[in-house]
């Protein structure tokens, strides 16, 4: 069901490493079978420390269908979301987040996401790990690596 879904994020994700505009993140979020938004890291180029992909899919997602909440839709994400963007589902009324690579592989490769996650209490979205795709993910970790972009 989320395959199709996973790999429209890989593709963003992907694009986020080729133009080294952020880390090896990206995300979709899905509305009735449909993706309405869609987002990649874009941290180092936009300068800004809140551009996450989830953040961004959830942000053009809202402004697709011009409404806040987005309690309709799920996300689906290449990583599991920090708590920033975990947050930010909260607020748009996300009810499921999917992803792939969970805060222990990305924190193998510098990103600090486990330590800040494990100060919040998830228990209001279902957030599910789709282990099917995790070597997709890994990949994208690796690949960012050997490009020699930098963990901020």
């Amino acid at each position: 069901m989320v395959e199709k879904f996973f790999n429209e994020a890989f593709k963003q994700a992907r694009q986020a490493i080729k133009e080294n505009s952020g880390g090896p993140f990206g995300a979709v979020v899905v509305h009735r079978d449909r993706i309405i938004g869609r987002g990649m890291n874009t941290v180092l180029r936009d300068h800004d420390p809140t551009a996450h992909a989830e953040i961004n899919a959830i942000r053009e997602a809202a402004g697709k269908i011009q409404k806040h909440n987005l309690g309709e839709c799920f996300l689906v994400s290449t990583s599991e979301p920090c708590p920033m963007c975990l947050m930010a589902a909260h607020w748009a009324d996300l009810q499921k987040i999917y992803y792939a690579a969970p805060h222990s592989l990305a924190r193998q490769y510098g990103f600090r996401d486990e330590k800040l996650a494990q100060m919040i209490d998830n228990s209001y979205i279902r957030v599910i790990a789709v282990d099917d795709f995790y070597q997709q993910a890994e990949d994208l970790f690796k690949l960012w690596k050997e490009q020699g972009s930098q963990v901020y």
